[in-house]
């Protein structure tokens, strides 16, 4: 409910409600009817129910006050009030003033009642009808029930009837007694086939202490060791002709070394991007250079470029 906490208003919904379905749960959210900032607590309070339903279960919203003059009821002619009713996402009924009062408000809700007593009377049943209605749904069970109970107490006769007339005893000793027999001829099937399979094991652990493994086991054995003392003379050969090849291969690569060319005295000279200099041309006063030799860089700084004649 929103409306004035202290306004005659909330009393008549609250009593409407209190007489006719007292068990509904009312939250109010108490807002100015009327003055200046009255507009402004109205739409913030169906802002906060629209969203506080997800924490605080909510069916409808009623927006109401007491009758009043013109004046006394234009917060509820604002735009911002229209809107805000038009864009909340649970319905709202609205119950403003007296019969004979309209707002804007009364034609954007979803439902106009003349008052704040009516705005509670249409939302809520009268708790004597829900009784009555109660009652004959409590009527209605039982007989049904009752109804029920009788077929199953008519099928449970006609069930013990039947197995009176089929002697189950009888069948049942019959039944024991064949179970006996195939209890005894299981047993002796068993124990024969139990026999068959000691005899033909113990036939079976004789040949194979005849065609024993063992020697071939060691055989195979001193054949393995052979091979592996083969292949780590093999390996070794193997490792000591690469072990050459690449010593050759690194006094090759030693002597076409550009550091190898350094230590006999040359050197190469970069500039600050690292180019390579090959002719005066790619110098100049006043320029940083670096001399890479064998056993490090020196950084120069150019004072004079000559250039040789011939």
């Amino acid at each position: 409910v929103i409306t004035s906490p202290s306004g005659a208003a909330i009393r008549d919904i609250l009593n409407v409600l209190q007489r006719r379905c007292p068990h509904i749960p009312v939250t109010i959210y108490p807002v100015a009817v009327q003055g200046e900032q009255a507009k402004n607590e109205i739409v913030a309070a169906l802002r906060r129910a629209n969203h506080d339903r997800r924490e605080l279960p909510c069916d409808v919203l009623i927006l109401a006050r007491g009758g009043g003059s013109l004046e006394d009821l234009w917060a509820f002619n604002e735009e911002i009030v229209a809107l805000a009713i038009h864009d909340s996402e649970l319905p709202v009924i609205s119950g403003v003033g007296h019969e004979i009062d309209f707002t804007i408000a009364d034609f954007v809700a979803d439902q106009r009642a003349p008052t704040p007593s009516a705005a509670a009377e249409l939302i809520s049943q009268d708790s004597t009808i829900l009784a009555q209605h109660l009652q004959r749904s409590l009527q209605q069970l039982s007989n049904q029930l009752q109804r029920q109970l009788k077929t199953q107490q008519t099928r449970l006769q006609n069930l013990s009837a039947r197995l009176n007339t089929q002697q189950p005893e009888s069948k049942l000793q019959q039944q024991s007694q064949r179970v006996d027999e195939l209890d005894n001829r299981l047993a002796q099937a068993l124990t024969r086939n139990l026999n068959r399979h000691q005899d033909k094991l113990s036939h079976l652990n004789s040949a194979l202490q005849q065609q024993s493994p063992a020697p071939l086991i060691r055989q195979r054995q001193h054949d393995l060791q052979q091979l592996h003392h083969q292949l780590g003379l093999l390996v070794a050969q193997k490792l000591d002709k690469q072990q050459d090849q690449l010593q050759i291969h690194a006094a090759r690569l030693d002597a076409y070394s550009p550091l190898a060319t350094l230590k006999r005295g040359y050197s190469l000279t970069y500039d600050k991007k690292r180019r390579l200099i090959k002719s005066v041309k790619q110098v100049k006063p006043g320029q940083t250079i670096t001399t890479q030799l064998a056993d490090g860089t020196v950084e120069s700084t150019v004072e004079q470029v000559q250039r040789d004649s011939f």
